[in-house]
């Protein structure tokens, strides 16, 4: 049994829709974590890495029910670790990096603070 397969019908028909729509959204940190323990969680984090001026995958998201919860602080990327955007739908959250700091996935997950949290899948 993957991991996809324990996840809820929602989020894993979201992460297709995004892939669909060729953005490359990822699991990342905790529930992958849980997961590798052997365990369940509710709690989701999908990162996409995108163009900072990207607005339209802002509409797409907010169109597949997430409410944007906080943003970047600088109208700049370079000026912020690369978060861009935290979206919410119920226990799932789709947080948006810029492709200004982060080459790729890897890249993000090697700045996150924990190593418990260095978990990502594509």
């Amino acid at each position: 049994m993957s991991l996809l397969s324990n996840l809820t019908q929602v989020v894993q028909d979201d992460v297709q829709a995004l892939k669909t729509l060729h953005y490359e959204p990822h699991l990342v940190g905790g529930v992958l974590r849980v997961a590798a323990l052997g365990g369940t969680t509710h709690d989701v984090d999908i990162a996409l890495i995108v163009g900072s001026r990207d607005m339209a995958i802002r509409v797409v998201i907010e169109r597949m029910g997430y409410d944007l919860q906080h943003t970047q602080d600088s109208k700049y990327a370079d000026e912020t670790n690369g978060f861009l955007a935290d979206y919410r739908k119920e226990d799932v959250n789709i947080i948006l990096y810029s492709a200004a700091v982060y080459e790729g996935v890897a890249d993000l997950v090697a700045s996150f603070d924990l190593a418990i949290n260095k978990y990502y899948l594509m």
